[in-house]
């Protein structure tokens, strides 16, 4: 049976790590300062405005008993319209 999840929690195997983020039929990219990131629709708001919701993590590949070992988790709120590629950042945790 296919999945019916729009948004899922995804991870990206590079050879220096791993990244998790959102990813699914919600999701936008935005641009941000360094680089771009992903987010999905947490509130709708006034004017048209939405709130949204990023998140990442990032653990490294170690050496040893466990091979990968907690680097950082991300939650960002930001907020803009839908399609739009810059929504500012409001908070991140």
């Amino acid at each position: 049976r296919p999945s019916q999840h729009r948004i899922v929690v995804d991870a990206e195997y590079q050879t220096s790590g791993v990244w998790t983020g959102l990813r699914g039929a919600d999701v936008e990219r935005i641009e941000r300062n360094h680089g771009s990131a992903t987010v999905v629709p947490l509130v709708q708001l006034p004017d048209n405005l939405s709130g949204w919701l990023g998140y990442q993590e990032v653990w490294d590949l170690e050496l040893g008993r466990s091979p990968y070992a907690f680097r950082q988790a991300s939650l960002t709120v930001h907020v803009g319209e839908v399609g739009d590629p810059v929504k500012p950042q409001l908070l991140r945790l």
